[in-house]
């Protein structure tokens, strides 16, 4: 998923569930940005917010995440990444992989 930062330096690519009614273990999660050396990326279960906060990078440009053990995203939650202080016009791209869970 990609999106462009903002005028704050801001950027932020949502992954909703896989599949409907399904839980999910996010095992990894990529991110790149162009020209933003000094960017960072955090990721969420749900909203960007303090409670939710999941993992992150104080690189947030070619830098990963993987999560050991995984991350457990409830049914109809999503996973948000978010960075910051990514300059201004930038491309964000985050990649996940994950493993849906039975019910």
């Amino acid at each position: 998923e990609q999106a462009t930062t903002d005028a704050s330096g801001v950027a932020t690519v949502v992954f909703g569930p896989p599949q409907a009614a399904t839980m999910w273990m996010l095992q990894s999660v990529i991110v790149h940005v162009t020209g933003a050396p000094g960017s960072s990326a955090s990721v969420y279960v749900g909203t960007p917010a303090a409670a939710n906060l999941r993992a992150g990078t104080n690189k947030g440009d070619l830098d990963s995440a993987d999560q050991s053990p995984p991350v457990f995203v409830p049914s109809g939650q999503q996973v948000t990444v978010q960075w910051v202080s990514a300059g201004v016009g930038n491309v964000a791209t985050a990649t996940i992989q994950f493993e849906v869970v039975s019910a």
